[in-house]
């Protein structure tokens, strides 16, 4: 495994992480979460960039049911994952965030709540004249939607098992596995994909909005 995602912290295993051959670890940003160490911090941050070891950054508090999506919600999140990972990571401008929809979503909800919710984002991704770019984790079904309504440049297609077919992927979540003690998701970019977001460096925080 080369991309892993894992809401477990990351700091004591980062040279074993290195050793297994895993080149970008996933971790989160949330402005609630009931797992506290779910949440990238700046230190964790550092060392994972001090070793060679990008950074995905995906958005998520609880994303397992359409109450959790809107317009209003869109842009609360947004602009909660923009400022701390302007203001805290120092993540730089031009990577991207995703956004994980963590639930089999129907036709109804995705047009009526997701879509809005994902256009909303959009508007809220802006660093002083910059921007990050957005990216959607969620099932076949809901990246499509996404991706054909314009609103994500990244598509992560979760390991939900019997998810309708979804050839457009740019990330393809596998099972869950163990590594170095943490409990991990592996990922694979889609052939041909070199550029799916992470960053391998990281600014001062703050430094973004000015």
């Amino acid at each position: 495994m080369t991309i892993v995602d894992t809401s477990r912290k990351t700091v004591a295993c980062v040279d074993c992480l290195k050793d297994a051959g895993v080149t970008t670890v996933f971790r989160y940003y949330a402005r609630e979460t009931r797992l506290p160490e779910k949440r990238l911090t700046r230190d964790e941050a550092e060392r994972l960039v001090a070793a060679g070891i990008a950074i995905g950054a995906v958005f998520q508090n609880a994303g397992d049911s359409a109450a959790c999506f809107s317009a209003e919600g869109g842009a609360a999140d947004a602009g909660s994952a923009r400022d701390y990972a302007a203001s805290v990571i120092g993540q730089p401008a031009g990577s991207a965030i995703y956004f994980a929809v963590d639930y089999d979503a129907g036709d109804d909800d995705i047009a009526a709540r997701i879509v809005p919710h994902f256009r909303a984002i959009g508007g809220e991704l802006k660093i002083g004249r910059a921007s990050y770019r957005v990216g959607v984790y969620g099932t076949g079904r809901v990246c499509a939607a996404v991706a054909a309504a314009g609103l994500a440049d990244f598509t992560w297609l979760s390991n939900r098992p019997g998810d309708v077919p979804f050839a457009d992927w740019t990330l393809r979540q596998e099972a869950p596995a163990a590594l170095c003690g943490l409990p991990v998701d592996g990922n694979r970019a889609r052939p041909g994909i070199v550029d799916f977001g992470a960053f391998a460096r990281l600014d001062d925080p703050g430094q973004s909005r000015l």
